[in-house]
């Protein structure tokens, strides 16, 4: 007959034991997309008069998050924007940069924008396809145009389009409109985002977020 084990010992064999909760992986902690670190300062300094010449006004601008989508694998956030109006500009832009649009006037919409990937895995986003859509037009953007380097949104160093896990990115994105198209927007401002799963096959299927812009 075997003896009894003391009861110390029962309770130490039942804490060596493994159990099934313990073989759990981990679940990583939960983020959250980063604050806005564009002060609005700095976002009103103009980067398109340098290049333009001119009288380039300011005449709208939100300085607080405006927008925020939750796609589930993405979050995409408009912290501020701003409209410029060109008139009268001064220097020449060469005639093959995007940039020579405004070479006879017109506005430039930026947008400080930030993406934050909520997943465990790259996914891949082409941010300048968010389009800014007036009453019947809309107007694709650029991460390019009239953007200092140190505000490109760019997601990984290999990749401007890959987003690493868990990590927010903030940049800009800026819009060309002439005056014709800048009415058609201001009669009914809105921001169509694309979802993700439109670059990334790998992200559930998520339809575009639309949402009003109140331009003060």
């Amino acid at each position: 007959m075997e003896p009894e084990k003391p009861a110390s010992d029962e309770k130490q064999s039942q804490a060596e034991a493994p159990s099934e909760k313990a073989t759990e992986p981990a679940k990583p902690a939960v983020k959250t997309i980063s604050g806005p670190q564009i002060s609005k300062a700095t976002f009103q300094t103009s980067n398109v008069l340098p290049i333009t010449g001119g009288q380039v006004e300011t005449v709208s601008g939100n300085y607080n998050p405006s927008f925020i989508k939750d796609f589930n694998s993405l979050v995409v956030r408009v912290n501020q924007y701003k409209v410029e109006r060109v008139q009268n500009p001064t220097k020449e832009i060469d005639v093959y940069s995007p940039e020579s649009y405004m070479q006879n006037g017109g506005y430039v919409v930026t947008l400080d924008v930030s993406i934050f990937n909520e997943t465990t895995k790259n996914i891949m986003y082409k941010a300048e396809q968010i389009s800014l859509v007036g009453a019947s037009k809309s107007t694709g953007g650029s991460l390019d145009n009239f953007v200092p380097s140190n505000y490109h949104l760019t997601g990984s160093t290999a990749d401007p389009y890959v987003f690493s896990p868990g990590k927010t990115v903030e940049g800009y994105i800026t819009y060309m409109m002439d005056d014709a198209k800048y009415e058609d927007f201001k009669a009914k401002p809105s921001i169509a985002v694309p979802s993700p799963s439109k670059f990334d096959a790998s992200v559930p299927k998520n339809d575009a977020a639309i949402s009003s812009l109140s331009l003060n």
